[in-house]
């Protein structure tokens, strides 16, 4: 079920991408694009970009999430390396084709934070036309979809954690056809009570929905500070392990890789919580902060009291081991 979902939600994006895409190129071969393209406004302002920077590195973060199913692929060394360069190059076509399409509609200080889609279907349609209506209906499909996705692949790691003994044993508990069905439910919670936390704060729509995916996209790229110097890490204390994936460039390529990605991560961090040379706006960054510390602290603590139920545990001696187990262990 969850392979359909996805792949049905994927579809359905390209599709409203495309749909945005061309109507918008069709929109402004008619009447003229909304916004003024030339070479000088298309080069990146710096003064601009420190506050879209953290939103276009959450937008190349998780591919890695596929090898957290990569028991589940038939040819992972192969599959895996494809499906990345792939998803990549397309993502990055239809990352420019939708962008596109809707500066060639709106003039870019009318573009809503929340309500960039729909203003761009009524613009292209009409704002009598039912087609907005049915576009924004698939786009809340689509996102249903991504957040199975995107869910899908954490959950499959909090599945393996509980089986180490690293987690609460209902984050392992799955379905009958293999869905963490737990740690989805888990999730949604959470998910929930941070949504209503921060709407007892920000009462502004823009301001809630942001504060909201800046918090998660802090707790989501705070790992990875510590994920991309551990390549260099395990290099060092475990050379002899065969690794099916190698960085161009030997030695000199893989540092070059980890300091710009971890700079580029500890540089997203810092604009989603704060902009330089604006004043911090507490109502906005306290609950912010106060999300990510919560989510910090009470993983850590969950964590470390699973760890230290693992290690209070009686080890069963060699004689008391099933077979079945044993073959399962080697």
């Amino acid at each position: 079920m969850n392979d359909k979902i996805t792949s049905a939600s994927a579809l359905v994006k390209i599709g409203i991408i495309l749909v945005i895409g061309v109507g918008g190129a069709v929109l402004a071969a008619r009447h003229g694009a909304a916004n003024h393209f030339s070479l000088h406004a298309m080069l990146p302002n710096l003064g601009v970009t420190k506050l879209y920077l953290p939103v276009l590195v959450y937008q190349l973060l998780g591919f890695e999430l596929v090898s957290s199913l990569s028991g589940e692929i038939k040819n992972p060394r192969r599959d895996v390396a494809r499906g990345i360069m792939l998803a990549g190059g397309l993502l990055s076509v239809l990352y420019v084709l939708g962008t596109v399409g809707i500066l060639l509609v709106l003039p870019l200080k009318t573009i809503g934070l929340t309500a960039g889609l729909a203003q761009t279907f009524k613009a292209i349609f009409g704002a009598s036309s039912p087609l907005p209506w049915i576009l924004g209906v698939a786009v809340m499909a689509a996102y249903f979809g991504n957040m199975v996705t995107w869910t899908l692949g954490a959950n499959r790691s909090a599945v393996e954690a509980a089986a180490a003994g690293e987690l609460p044993k209902i984050f392992g508990r799955e379905t009958r056809r293999g869905t963490p069905l737990w740690a989805y439910i888990l999730t949604g919670v959470v998910s929930t009570v941070v949504l209503l936390f921060a709407g007892i704060f920000l009462k502004n729509q823009n301001d809630l929905y942001f504060a909201v995916f800046a918090a998660s996209s802090v707790v989501f790229l705070l790992p990875y500070l510590l994920m991309f110097p551990a390549v260099i890490r395990l290099r060092k204390i475990d050379p002899d392990r065969l690794r099916p994936f190698r960085v161009p460039g030997g030695r000199v390529g893989l540092w070059a890789c980890v300091v710009l990605a971890t700079v580029s991560i500890a540089a997203s961090l810092v604009l989603f919580l704060w902009t330089p040379g604006a004043p911090v706006d507490w109502s906005y960054t306290g609950p912010l902060l106060a999300i990510v510390a919560a989510a910090l602290v009470g993983g850590e603590l969950i964590v470390a009291w699973c760890m230290r139920r693992l290690r209070n545990a009686p080890t069963a001696p060699p004689s008391e081991v099933e077979p079945e187990e044993l073959r399962k262990a080697s």
